[in-house]
């Protein structure tokens, strides 16, 4: 049987209330022991590549790296004949990406991802989380669980030990001996546009948004220092950022100077989720991290433009991705 992770869709913010629609589709789709924290890292499965060439990847160098664990004269996870299992968690951002991040994992044909991202998940607003992660795991045995949510931002922000301790639980609970689980990751989460100007407050709403996205961020990527070697942050948000910063439209890779015609839409009209070019730029970014640490197979070159492309979800609502270009100008 398969389990999802219910989560109460309310919020008091209103940028969050102007997604409630959106939300509301894809979450009624969706429905048809302690772990040691001190204990000596495992021995590395790899290290980045010095200048990787996948925008977004290779940032985690200062980190120890997760090693996954097999059977003596077995083969290790991340190979045909032993795929690499990995569960995917996290709130509708996640469950917009999960398409593209299925897809270029699955072209190696070294590894089989499990999406069980919802709309409208977290810690704060999922209340079985406790009992439900654990059910998860157990059903899928997962070797990585890889995370990307933005609804306990808030929390993050104004309660940070409280928080920090919330997620060490979570972190716990998945890591628990002889579960499988050989470590987790936290995907930094895409840096997001600008509310409507006609919005009261917009600006002073979209300062507490990012300073609560920031305070997250700080502190799932400081776990790796509370769980070194069996958790780790990877810092991918460059895939879909202009000079650092939120963009709708991005040019050719590689072609910085493309004309406006040239350039395509990387996030929804909404300016929180990826559309499928954004998509393919963050699931290329996260399969080349994992390639350089457990040297998966390359990928092959058409899962891009597969049949995942089509999914409903980046039609829901329709007209959410536009194929339209930047004004003439910009």
């Amino acid at each position: 049987m398969v389990r999802l992770v219910s989560a109460s869709l309310c919020s008091s913010r209103p940028w969050r209330l102007l997604l409630s629609i959106f939300i509301c589709a894809l979450a009624l789709a969706a429905c048809s022991t302690p772990v040691s924290r001190t204990a000596p890292a495992p021995v590395p499965a790899g290290a980045p590549e010095k200048g990787a060439k996948v925008p977004g990847s290779g940032g985690f160098s200062h980190q120890v790296p997760i090693a996954l664990r097999h059977s003596p004269g077995s083969p290790p996870p991340g190979t045909v004949s032993n795929p690499l299992r990995i569960m995917l968690i996290g709130d509708s951002v996640m469950y917009v990406a999960a398409p593209a991040i299925e897809a270029a994992f699955d072209s190696t044909g070294a590894a089989r991802v499990f999406p069980r991202a919802l709309p409208g998940w977290g810690l704060t607003t999922a209340g079985n989380w406790r009992t439900e992660l654990p059910l998860l795991v157990s059903e899928l045995h997962p070797e990585l669980v890889i995370g990307m949510w933005s609804w306990d931002d808030n929390e993050a922000l104004d309660h940070p030990s409280t928080y920090r301790r919330m997620l060490e639980e979570a972190i716990d609970l998945m890591l628990a001996p002889g579960n499988g689980v050989d470590g987790i990751m936290f995907m930094q989460f895409p840096p997001l546009g600008p509310l409507p100007a006609y919005m009261k407050d917009a600006k002073a709403d979209e300062a507490r948004r990012d300073a609560g996205e920031a305070a997250w961020s700080a502190i799932a990527d400081s776990m790796t220092s509370v769980y070194p070697g069996r958790v780790m942050y990877l810092p991918i948000a460059r895939a879909v950022e202009l000079d650092g910063k939120f963009t709708p439209w991005l040019p050719p890779l590689g072609d910085p100077s493309a004309p406006p015609r040239d350039w395509v839409r990387v996030r929804m009209v909404d300016n929180v989720h990826l559309c499928p070019p954004g998509a393919v730029r963050y699931a290329d970014a996260l399969l080349a991290d994992l390639t350089e640490l457990y040297h998966l197979p390359p990928a092959k070159p058409g899962w891009p433009t597969g049949a995942w492309t089509s999914d409903y979800r980046y039609r829901d609502p329709p007209g959410s991705c536009p194929d339209d270009h930047p004004p003439l100008g910009n």
